[in-house]
């Protein structure tokens, strides 16, 4: 089989809507021969032509991968279940096995009992997540996406909305800078399906909004937002706890901003004090007017293992909503 063959296996696997097991066996061919690359891995240069050949991305490939190659060892391991074999290939099955692998290696025992129930279809995917948190000792999160290439999460409805926003917007600003977000997120972070929440908490932190880029059928970008609320002449002890949060949460995305209010110059404060402590990167936006307004210019940032783990966990709870 040559590259040019696989692509178009590729191609047809996705029309034809053969399910991500033959996406995924098609990926371990390649990756037994020679033509992805150097025999054993695939290349990222091979990658890229496959998510523009099966419009995945490069990352739902490589889960897919990383799953199929699962079931081929749970299936050694236990031949008497044939699981690789009962599947059907469908989406909803690939984010069952992906919680599966995880719940596999923390409480083998528990997902060798609920294996058979995965292939018959008798468990959704929210049973199987409910299963794996209640190993891991984890609360059920606010919602659950059912869909592993990003759909549309369900949420749950809220019993008193009020008290809700309460505890999301301690301040005015707090929650004048999330309706600032939410009509000019598309300057912040670029045009294009950017899915906005303030829901989100991270095993490190709690970001106060998180805007997320969807990229054909996966994530392309993660950026951060974080509210300073400084008085007219901030101390030195206000300036270092925002300082001290910018630089630990910052790393985890790929473009992060500092939100500040407008009167009293402290975004041109906050911009020199950014400066002044090498953290060139960070943006930084003024709240004026209702509206996020740019006073220092963001870079992307390029801790890609950060990224990737904030990015796995987003994926993990459930793309927002759009």
């Amino acid at each position: 089989m040559t590259e040019e063959e696989a692509l178009a296996a590729l191609a047809d696997a996705r029309a034809d809507k053969k399910g991500w097991l033959r996406i995924a066996e098609l990926l371990e061919a390649v990756r037994a021969s020679d033509i992805g690359g150097k025999q054993g891995k695939l290349s990222v240069a091979f990658i890229d032509a496959a998510a523009k050949a099966s419009r995945y991305a490069p990352a739902i490939l490589r889960r897919m991968s990383t799953a199929r190659a699962f079931l081929f060892d749970f299936d050694r391991q236990h031949p008497g279940l044939r699981l690789l074999d009962r599947l059907d290939g469908s989406t909803a099955q690939f984010s069952k096995v992906e919680i599966l692998a995880r719940l596999y290696k923390i409480a083998p025992e528990r997902a060798l009992e609920i294996a058979g129930q995965i292939a018959e279809g008798a468990l959704r995917t929210k049973d199987v997540e409910q299963i794996y948190r209640e190993a891991m000792g984890l609360p059920q999160p606010v919602y659950l996406n059912a869909d592993p290439f990003g759909g549309v999460p369900a949420f749950p409805q809220l019993k008193a909305p009020v008290s809700k926003l309460r505890r999301l917007f301690p301040t005015p600003f707090h929650q004048a800078c999330w309706e600032a977000l939410k009509r000019d997120v598309d300057k912040l972070s670029g045009e294009g399906d950017v899915r906005l929440s303030c829901d989100f908490r991270f095993t490190y932190f709690n970001p106060f909004a998180i805007a997320v880029g969807v990229k054909e059928f996966g994530i392309g970008f993660v950026d951060g937002f974080y509210p300073a609320l400084l008085s007219a002449e901030p101390s030195r002890a206000e300036l270092n706890r925002v300082l001290r949060d910018v630089a630990f949460q910052s790393p985890f995305f790929r473009r992060f901003w500092v939100l500040t209010p407008g009167a009293g110059g402290a975004a041109a404060i906050m911009s020199d004090e950014l400066t002044a402590s090498g953290l060139v990167e960070i943006g930084c936006a003024e709240l004026r007017d209702g509206s996020a307004v740019t006073k220092r210019n963001v870079t992307a940032m390029t801790a890609i293992r950060q990224q990737a783990k904030l990015a796995e966990e987003v994926l993990e709870v459930g793309v927002p909503r759009g």
